[in-house]
């Protein structure tokens, strides 16, 4: 009778189309366990078992596919053989890429076996593209024709489909005459990096007739198929003189739009002889900044007064603007080894100062200076956040560090050691740990550890402008890997690597997230998570062998206790169906009607029922086996009900595809 009434009062509401513009939901942290140790490995005949995981967590795709390394045990593991990259986005259908002692993967190369010693077997950080192409590196057994000049690669490609990118030994295109001299295998981190729409960028060494320490260096760019040589070591650069390094304290990265920046050594004066060089795609090279130019602090410039000039930057410093977050030193109206370095913002313009040695700290006590600074990440919008430690009156070491956040001349403090977090009895921030930025700089996510209140310990944060800080996982919370099989997490961890485009391999724009997590038993397990009101996993099915995908809802504490309903939609997700003030993100279709009409009956399971006192709650989806729908696409969402079965909420939409 209810859901009777529920389907009456949408059909009563106006049903215009309108842009899906839809509340948004408190984050909490929902994870599904990919790879959990003990378990089989699928696709392996020796009883092969998984042992451990990185704890760098591996790469993920915005739809939901990860490659992972994992190490493995059982007989069958002799002799090296116990390292895997696996890929996929379910147990039901996580294969394995490439396996240490076996076949190299590409099987143009007959006999010739994946190296076993672990410093040369395969990346332990691999690539993974929003088109579904991993990238790694693998080192060869020296056997038959393999030696030690031509026993590693690069491979791309997908389960079954792997290629060799570039090997170890083969001619450089455009190198004229030289050869990959770069151990692939050995090389960390990977010279490489790769995004979401297949550009490449290369930093190899080169070898061959006429190869020398003066030139024996180059940057290529393209995509699989048209790899070039664009700089090499030896050849004039943008300021008439010639390069002697490529990658000189700033190390290689590249953004979204194929751009990408590095540091160079000139073959200059000593106090002339360092610059940083920004490659745009069409265009060429150009120089973001060299030694010498003068700095955005009064009467100063780059530069240093002791010894080599030193600027580095770090992964994830490089935005989607072209633009550089660095940490550089100064030379002029500046004291020696007090504030004559700072944080600044590379850009086209010209740089921009961010943040200064022994200058006042933003939004701290008076004299509270700036003394180091830790890890950094830059936004899109140009905004940096990093971590810095203070010194001054009331500085002690329970309050000496924090993280800051903003634009040059608008950096404010975010969060500080000592600082109490919400909803915890008092607990404070002892330390930090990593952090991360998603949806272009908009929301911050940062590991802190808590003492003291009534529930400290390892935590995950979120923040954002409009909602504040929000915590998505603590230590001592449960987690339910597998049915019958639940732990308390110790640490969750996110891989911070940089891929390519500018994001941390772990973190897709559209929430989804790649979770690496301990557990207070010792063991540890690879999840995946979304940030968002709804959540779906396994984002496919095989429409062939069946399935279930499992809903987690999250419509917030404001919404505990009302009721819910999910809904589902073959007709996309946009414009979306007007509900009075909300605007449900599902097209409306013979198919929504049916989600209705078979509300918590098959293939539906808890489809209607009641948010608990958080405002969560669980649903599925069976997909039987054999159905003739490969190809199809579904997409989800929910409403939250009060007493009278009005919707006060609508959920994000999460979808489901049925593959072959």
């Amino acid at each position: 009778m209810q859901l009777f009434t529920l389907r009456h009062s949408l059909a009563l509401l106006p049903l215009g189309f309108a842009a899906a513009v839809y509340a948004q939901a408190p984050f909490a942290f929902h994870a599904e366990a990919l790879i959990v140790p003990d378990e089989l490995v699928p696709g392996l005949v020796g009883g092969e078992r998984f042992r451990s995981l990185a704890s760098g967590p591996g790469s993920l795709s915005s739809d939901g596919r990860v490659c992972a390394m994992a190490q493995l045990y059982g007989l069958a593991t002799i002799d090296g053989r116990d390292r895997v990259l696996v890929y996929g986005s379910s147990p039901a259908d996580l294969k394995v890429l490439v396996h240490t002692g076996y076949q190299e993967p590409s099987g143009l190369l007959p006999g010739v076996l994946v190296e076993t010693r672990t410093q040369y077997a395969i990346s332990e950080q691999p690539l993974l593209a929003d088109d579904g192409n991993a990238v790694f590196s693998a080192g060869f057994r020296q056997l038959g024709a393999v030696t030690n000049t031509n026993d590693s690669a690069i491979y791309i490609g997908t389960p079954g489909n792997l290629r060799i990118l570039v090997r170890e030994g083969d001619p450089v295109p455009g190198g004229g005459g030289t050869h990959f001299a770069t151990d692939f295998a050995y090389a960390t981190p990977l010279p490489i990096q790769m995004n979401s729409a297949q550009s490449i960028v290369l930093r190899t060494n080169l070898g061959g007739a006429g190869t020398w320490s003066a030139n024996n260096e180059a940057i290529l760019h393209g995509s699989e198929s048209n790899l070039q040589m664009v700089l090499r070591r030896g050849q004039t650069g943008v300021h008439g003189v010639a390069l002697t390094d490529l990658e000189d304290g700033v190390n290689l990265q590249m953004n979204a739009a194929g751009q990408f920046v590095h540091g160079v050594r000139l073959g200059a004066a000593a106090h002339l002889d360092a610059a940083v060089y920004l490659y745009t795609p069409g265009v060429g090279y150009e120089a973001l900044l060299r030694e010498g130019d003068p700095a955005p602090v009064l009467a100063t410039t780059f530069g240093s007064t002791s010894g080599d000039w030193r600027i580095d930057s770090q992964s994830g410093s490089f935005n989607g603007r072209g633009e550089l977050l660095a940490h550089i030193y100064l030379t002029g109206f500046v004291t020696f080894d007090q504030d004559d370095r700072g944080l600044f913002l590379l850009t086209r313009q010209g740089p921009r100062l961010i943040a200064q040695r022994r200058r006042q700290a933003p939004d701290t006590s008076a004299g509270q200076e700036f003394i180091s600074f830790g890890q950094r990440l830059l936004s899109d919008d140009g905004r940096a956040l990093f971590q810095a430690q203070l010194e001054g009156p009331g500085v002690t070491s329970a309050n000496a560090y924090g993280l800051w956040y903003g634009a040059p001349g608008n950096v404010r403090l975010l969060a500080r050691q000592g600082q109490v977090m919400p909803g915890l009895g008092g607990s404070a921030i002892s330390d930090f740990g990593a952090m991360y930025l998603l949806e272009g700089g908009a929301r911050v996510l940062f590991n802190a550890h808590l003492q003291g209140g009534t529930r400290g310990g390892s935590t995950l944060w979120s923040w954002t402008a409009t909602r504040g800080f929000e915590l998505l996982a603590i230590s001592g919370e449960y987690i339910e890997l597998r049915p019958g099989m639940t732990k308390q997490i110790s640490t969750v961890q996110y891989s911070s690597i940089v891929q390519g485009d500018g994001r941390a391999r772990g973190l897709a724009p559209n929430g989804n997230l790649l979770v690496w997590s301990s557990f207070l038993d010792g063991s540890n397990a690879l999840l995946t998570s979304r940030l968002d009101s709804i959540s779906a996993y396994p984002p496919r099915i095989s429409a062939e062998r069946g399935g279930m995908q499992r809903l987690r809802l999250d419509a917030g504490l404001t919404h505990a206790a009302q009721s819910y309903l999910v809904l589902g939609s073959l007709s996309g997700t946009s414009p979306g169906l007007a509900l009075g003030a909300l605007t449900l993100p599902l097209n409306p279709d013979g198919f929504l009607g049916l989600t209705i009409e078979l509300a918590n009956q098959h293939p539906f399971s808890a489809s209607f029922g009641t948010l608990d006192a958080q405002g969560r709650a669980r649903a599925a989806v069976s997909i039987p086996p054999g159905l003739p729908g490969a190809g199809v696409h579904f997409d989800w969402s929910y409403l939250a009900l009060n007493g009278a079965l009005q919707p006060v909420f609508v959920g994000a939409a999460a979808g489901l595809d049925l593959d072959l």
